[in-house]
């Protein structure tokens, strides 16, 4: 516990990484290893980095599945090709059921594809595929999609 807190002081003090420890114990072989962190592997996407971590918020639980994906289009210049919420799919281009749903309300479409959203639930988590504007594949970070 002593030395979580001694690495808690160089957080504060905004200390770079590589002056970071790890510090692990096994009291049962005896055991004592130390090791430096590494940074966690990052994505850059028109300037933008990204990593394991990051995540797009949505903060409009009205908006609808056409503005969401006008959102990814004039905000991050993506064309979303599947929004999914755990397993279920939301929307995808390759669904003819997809163009039905572009007015309805994205909490709506998560409701009706049978997700259960507790009384106390703020958000749920999409994973998106996504192309740029040439058509390569791109990797987008999670979104957080506020329900209330």
């Amino acid at each position: 516990m002593l030395l979580i807190c001694l690495e808690l002081y160089k957080l504060v003090q905004g200390k770079p990484l590589s002056q970071y420890k790890n510090g692990f114990a096994n009291l049962a072989l005896p055991f004592f290893g130390f090791s430096e962190p590494i940074e966690a592997p990052s994505r850059e996407y028109r300037g933008e980095k990204w990593n394991l971590w990051s995540r797009i918020d949505i903060t409009d639980s009205n908006i609808t599945l056409q503005d969401f994906l006008k959102l990814f289009q004039d905000k991050h210049q993506m064309e979303l090709t599947m929004v999914s919420c755990g397993v279920s799919i939301l929307f995808s281009t390759f669904s003819s059921k997809s163009k039905e749903k572009m007015q309805q309300k994205m909490v709506d479409i998560i409701k009706g594809a049978g997700i259960e959203i507790a009384p106390r639930q703020k958000y749920v988590r999409f994973e998106v595929c996504a192309n740029d504007e040439e058509g390569e594949e791109v990797e987008p970070p999670t979104v957080r999609f506020s329900v209330k």
